[in-house]
């Protein structure tokens, strides 16, 4: 997802609520039965909302981005090569 496709989801109060997370989830899953996809909804909403309020805000789904398709950390590669 990229921020023009968080901004859709997420709307006028820029952050996405469990049931919008849920129906961009369904839209992108379309074929999978509604039990799995809620499921797995709930539990992708759980690993991104890393404050716990409810919401998932940019910054939340920026890192979530990062974790998922990998990216660089500081301290990451600290041993052995120099870095720090």
């Amino acid at each position: 997802m990229s921020y023009h496709t968080f901004r859709n989801i997420a709307g006028i109060d820029n952050s996405i609520d469990r049931n919008e997370y849920l129906a961009y989830y369904q839209s992108r899953h379309p074929f999978s039965s509604p039990y799995s996809n809620y499921r797995r909804a709930n539990e992708e909403f759980n690993l991104i909302d890393r404050n716990r309020n409810g919401r998932i805000e940019y910054h939340e789904y920026a890192d979530a981005q990062m974790r998922k398709h990998g990216g660089y950390y500081p301290g990451q590669y600290s041993s052995g090569y120099g870095y720090y």
